[in-house]
This record gives structure tokens, C-alpha cells and sequence, in this order.
């Protein structure tokens, strides 16, 4: 596990409220908007 992951997962415990405002559909659509990790041989 590296620093980074921890910390944008400490992120948002601690900022819990502000990402309380964020609709759900946004973060949705980012994510379905990024490329996949995964790729076929």
C-alpha cells in the first residue's frame, strides 16, 4: 500500500461533508469516463 493510496483515502473520512455535497451521477460519470486498466492480448 503507498502514500498516496492512504492519503486520498484519508481524504475523504476527513472531508466527509464536502463530499456529502458532490452528487452521486458526478462521480459516477467520471470514473465510467476513465480509461480501463485492463486490456486484451
Amino acid at each position: 500500500m503507498s502514500d498516496e493510496w492512504l492519503n486520498n483515502r484519508l481524504v475523504t473520512l476527513i472531508e466527509r461533508d464536502v463530499l456529502a455535497t458532490i452528487d452521486n451521477d458526478v462521480i459516477l460519470d467520471h470514473f465510467q469516463q476513465m480509461d480501463g486498466r485492463r486490456f486484451s492480448l
